[in-house]
């Protein structure tokens, strides 16, 4: 009689586990894949923290400033007019025998005068190719930042969903050892189990609450590091789409987009230029430079007699360095720096490179390894399913129960970590090969 009442009690237990488990997925299911449609899009949240972020802000200022360089630089090729006036009052007195004349008068003087620089050593063709390669460097240096602002996104993005999850597997465990302890209790007064089993059920189980703890706070963090990064609570959050019509298919085709669109390499590379052509300019100071120049002025009111005089000039003037030290020491200077540039351009060349077939080699890990990490996941369960049915037949203990359901957990958990770890390697390798700007996420559906 007590093992039919037994069996029955543990059939409703058994029930029960099953109603949590599927209760539990659907919530898992709905925490990482639902869609509703006040959810939070990949491509919304991304172009959230493009717009909050200070540092790509600061970065679009210093693009600005380089484009305002090149104006600058334009502007040296055009003439320069300048218009003066001047106003005062004059007197002087005369003596000749014994009579004293004097005289006053109030001048005034206006006049324009123009100059165009027609040679000066190279020093504003070659000034403006260096603000041109500078301003490319620092469009690139600002892409460069938009990449990594978005690489952060994705980061806590990616990291509240799996977080989500997390929390969502720690419930569904806690329940189901929640279920197994209750057996226990259910056994030991059937006579069927010891104070003992009902312990290790307890154990396992505050364990499991432990846990959920652990991962709510997790949780907590991550969504404040969403908070940080878009300005706005984490809502309703999906999984991104599209991400492997970006991706590249092998390793060479990894290093040719590295080489052609990676910001670093051509920031780098067009600053060494930069450089390069300013030293040119700075040696055109110790060459010759000639100059045109066009004045016409107004004179009115001198004390010489006339009222009014006017005067025009055109020329051109030529002026030739003898000796200039400081502009001999600058040219030294800036070629010492262009030799600095144009090398450290070429190590973020290998650098780069290098981390590129590092970022490619972690996104097939992470993707071979997922795949291992769910097979391990369907092995885990079938090993629980097997325990219990064994357990039910009296040729297990509740320790082999308690250890197959922590076996499914931690493999479930391991899962969650390497989809994140999957997903985000894959986003650092689009970065890698300038596939990650504000153009990029909009395909990221």
């Amino acid at each position: 009689m007590a093992f039919i009442m037994l069996s029955k009690m543990l059939s409703i237990t058994r029930k029960r586990d099953r109603f949590y488990l599927l209760c539990g997925t659907g919530l898992l299911c709905f925490a990482s894949f639902g869609t509703p449609t006040y959810a939070d899009s990949f491509p919304n949240a991304l172009s959230k923290a493009i717009e909050h972020s200070n540092s790509l802000a600061a970065s679009q200022a210093r693009e600005e400033e380089a484009d305002a360089a090149v104006s600058e630089a334009r502007a040296s090729f055009l003439p320069s007019l300048a218009a003066r006036f001047s106003y005062g009052h004059r007197s002087s007195k005369t003596r000749a025998g014994g009579t004293t004349v004097s005289r006053s008068a109030k001048p005034y003087s206006y006049g324009l005068t123009g100059t165009l620089a027609l040679f000066r050593g190279g020093q504003h063709v070659h000034g403006l190719k260096s603000a041109k390669f500078a301003a490319q460097a620092a469009s690139l240096d600002r892409f460069d930042k938009e990449q990594e602002v978005v690489l952060e996104a994705v980061d806590a993005y990616l990291g509240v969903l799996r977080d989500r999850k997390i929390v969502a597997l720690r419930q569904e465990n806690l329940r189901a050892l929640d279920g197994i302890r209750n057996g226990q209790e259910v056994r030991f007064r059937l006579g069927e189990g010891t104070r003992t089993d009902i312990a290790l059920a307890r154990d396992r189980n505050e364990l499991a609450r432990a846990e959920l703890i652990s991962a709510n706070g997790q949780l907590r963090a991550s969504e404040l590091t969403y908070e940080k990064m878009t300005g706005e609570k984490a809502s309703y959050l999906i999984l991104p789409r599209g991400m492997n019509r970006l991706l590249p298919r092998t390793a060479a085709e990894v290093r040719d987009r590295t080489e052609q669109n990676n910001p670093k390499i051509k920031s780098a590379i067009a600053r060494s230029q930069s450089a390069a052509y300013a030293a040119k300019a700075k040696f055109g100071e110790a060459l010759p430079s000639i100059d045109l120049t066009a004045s016409y002025d107004w004179d009115h009111d001198t004390i010489g007699g006339s009222d009014r005089e006017e005067a025009g000039y055109i020329g051109v003037n030529v002026s030739i360095p003898l000796f200039a030290p400081k502009t001999y020491a600058g040219y030294r200077k800036s070629k010492a720096i262009s030799r600095a540039l144009d090398l450290e351009a070429r190590d973020a060349t290998l650098g780069v490179m290098f981390a590129a077939d590092i970022a490619w080699a972690a996104y097939l890990t992470e993707r071979d390894r997922l795949v291992a990490l769910k097979n391990r996941v369907q092995a885990a369960r079938d090993a629980e399913y097997g325990i219990n049915r064994e357990f039910k037949g009296g040729e297990r203990d509740v320790t082999d129960l308690l250890d197959a359901r922590t076996r499914v957990v931690l493999a479930q958990v391991d899962y969650a970590f390497a989809e994140y770890d999957r997903h985000y390697s894959a986003y650092v390798l689009l970065a890698t090969i300038g596939s990650l700007g504000a153009n990029d996420v909009a395909m990221l559906q």
